[in-house]
């Protein structure tokens, strides 16, 4: 049996949503939206004319790393190379020398082989607390793109300034920036979907600031939320169970290829699991 790898487009969103439905996992319309406009969406047809076979997603940042994610199989076509032939294509195409995931404990033997290394973990916490603002931090705008691109550049080694304009000006439900004497010191930003709010991407320059910056967001939108916070944060992760957040499960980090030139100490919160 042959299968081909197609590029679908996001009037075929549904499709990767059954996809995801087939494995259990919750059908995410607006993570989808965005993975569509940010990012390829690659897919195998299914041979019997139900769907798709598998699907994986690459987003690419500038011309340093690519993203993986949503790597999926159905469960009648498992066992076949799905995952394996939708990774080598990505990595043969996707023009960059690094590419980063966040791996499951079912896909990590497939990345293992491929020559991914894990190189640090993301634990994911769900709580509703209640904050009030800090006072320490301000409403981002649409004039503010560059800077919180600069940021997040020097703290992730990659330029995600096409995602961060996405989440900014569509998909956010706000941005908030830390100011000091010398200029901004971090931002932090929301989006929702699947009807929770999730706080991320954030970056700061250590975590007092990054607590101000999450602790504003939580003060200026609604509830419940995801936080998805590196292993080596360990004061803010201190804070977030403080306040009443809850771990859920925790995956690994990695990368294929040269390491990214990255400042991880700056990296406080990502944009979301699917986004490296």
């Amino acid at each position: 049996m042959r299968f081909e790898i197609s590029v679908l487009d996001e009037s075929e969103i549904s499709l990767c949503q059954d996809l995801a439905e087939d494995r259990n996992w919750t059908r995410e319309e607006e993570k989808w939206r965005l993975l569509f406009r940010a990012g390829t969406v690659f897919g195998v047809r299914a041979p019997d004319g139900d769907g798709l076979a598998a699907m994986a997603v690459a987003t690419r940042y500038g011309d340093t790393a690519t993203a993986i994610s949503m790597v999926v199989t159905a469960a009648r076509y498992e066992r076949r190379g799905l995952g394996a032939l939708l990774m080598r294509h990505i990595l043969a195409t996707c023009g960059t020398p690094t590419s980063v995931l966040t791996a499951t404990a079912y896909g990590r033997p497939l990345y293992e082989r491929l020559g991914f290394a894990a190189r640090g973990a993301v634990t994911v916490f769900f709580g509703e607390p209640v904050a009030g603002e800090t006072g320490l931090t301000r409403a981002a705008t649409p004039d503010d793109l560059d800077t919180i691109a600069a940021l997040d550049l020097e703290a992730f080694g990659a330029s995600r300034r096409e995602i961060l304009g996405e989440l900014l000006t569509r998909h956010g439900l706000g941005f908030r920036i830390a100011e000091g004497p010398t200029g901004a010191l971090g931002f932090a930003g929301a989006w929702r979907y699947d009807g929770i709010t999730l706080l991320g991407p954030a970056v700061a320059d250590g975590p007092e600031t990054a607590i101000a910056l999450i602790t504003d967001l939580i003060a200026t939108t609604p509830g419940p939320y995801r936080l998805e916070l590196g292993d080596h944060q360990t004061e803010v992760v201190a804070w977030a169970e403080k306040l009443g957040f809850a771990a859920r499960f925790g995956v690994p980090v990695m990368e294929h290829g040269p390491a990214l030139r990255d400042r991880r100490e700056r990296q406080f919160g990502t944009i979301a699991l699917a986004f490296g």
